[in-house]
């Protein structure tokens, strides 16, 4: 024997059978849905996914509207260079028609005065005024 002072007790199958059933009698039945904690931790996570997808959104919409003011940006400074472009091309063609004019005077100045390499052009005081209509 062992295990105790006093011996383990039998019972016939019959016996068995009814304290068994007794003892499901007592258990209250289920009150409710399970997993209730688990549910709410399901709710709570998900309502943050939601909270964060809508804050990722929020953040490309104000990212793409920053690029397009960007972009439209970029378009206006051309089409301004563009159209100021055709205004300092006819400044600068001026320019550079007045150092040509300017150039070829000095030239023919100093033709006139120490009989240099452009006489091989022709010489007199006519041709001053042909090169400068030319040119």
């Amino acid at each position: 024997m062992g295990g105790g002072q006093f011996p383990t007790l039998r019972y016939s199958d019959e016996e068995t059978e009814r304290l068994l059933l007794q003892a499901y009698a007592a258990i209250p039945p289920k009150a409710g849905p399970r997993k209730s904690r688990h549910l709410k931790r399901q709710k709570v996570r998900w309502w943050r996914v939601r909270q964060l997808h809508r804050k990722k959104k929020q953040e490309k919409v104000a990212a793409h509207y920053k690029k397009m003011e960007k972009r439209s940006r970029i378009v206006r400074e051309v089409k301004e260079c563009k159209d100021v472009a055709l205004t300092v091309r006819g400044e600068e063609r001026e320019y550079q028609m007045e150092i040509l004019r300017r150039s070829v005077l000095r030239m023919l100045e100093l033709e006139g005065e120490g009989g240099g390499k452009l006489s091989m052009l022709g010489g007199g005081d006519g041709e001053k005024e042909d090169v400068l209509e030319k040119h």
